[in-house]
């Protein structure tokens, strides 16, 4: 957050800008006179998640495809990070609609990507192959969602949400995280989870100060 001083704005105009009725108003007369509780939601409202849902996207990708006693691809990048899939291909795949939900994204991914002619299984011929736009333009109903790519490409049986779900969980832990949370040990991420990674979008002194505003009747 920028640390200079700006010129503060009325606070009856930035509650009208926001939705939240102004002091006096016919919307603020018929504020309950009591509430237990006032729920946020979580990502992207309080805590910024853009990035490190990306990245565990990407993630479970390189390590479904790459990992394991048969991988279903070799990676020749010389990288440790194979990065089959780029930010930019996943926010194409999304536009799809009906991929929100993470688990769902990575799963329909693996479904397309598993789907192209690609000879030899190496990463890089993979890379190669990949043209989500493309892909993106021969579908005529939208939102597609996991019954629409299922049934345009068909549901391998190498694919499951089971494993995608147990590597994405991982990988947004971490090591410890995930022990404590999902009471098992790591199988495929040791390292800090991307969840650490992630930063408040709020200052918790301007939620604070936006308390007695927000709940004038606690």
């Amino acid at each position: 957050m920028p640390t200079h001083k700006k010129t503060p704005r009325p606070v009856k105009k930035k509650r009208e800008k926001s939705g939240i009725p102004a002091s006096g108003s016919a919307a603020a007369a018929k504020s309950p006179s009591h509430a237990d509780c006032v729920i946020f939601d979580m990502d992207n409202v309080l805590i910024d998640t853009r990035k490190s849902y990306l990245a565990a996207i990407r993630h479970t990708v390189d390590i479904y495809l790459t990992e394991g006693q048969v991988p279903y691809f070799k990676n020749d990048t010389g990288r440790k990070k194979a990065g089959i899939v780029s930010a930019n291909d996943v926010h194409q795949f999304k536009l799809l609609g009906g991929f929100n939900d993470d688990w769902d994204c990575c799963y329909a991914l693996l479904i397309y990507l598993t789907s192209l002619p690609v000879k030899p299984n190496f990463v890089s011929s993979l890379k190669k192959n990949i043209d989500i736009k493309s892909f993106a333009a021969g579908i005529r109903e939208r939102p597609l969602r996991v019954n629409g790519i299922v049934e345009k490409l068909g549901r391998p049986s190498t694919v499951t949400i089971e494993k995608i779900a147990r590597i994405f969980q991982e990988i947004y832990l971490g090591k410890e995280l995930f022990k404590l949370v999902e009471h098992k040990r790591n199988m495929y991420w040791k390292k800090r989870g991307l969840i650490l990674q992630e930063k408040p979008i709020f200052r918790k002194s301007t939620l604070e100060k936006l308390k007695p505003r927000l709940m004038p009747w606690l």
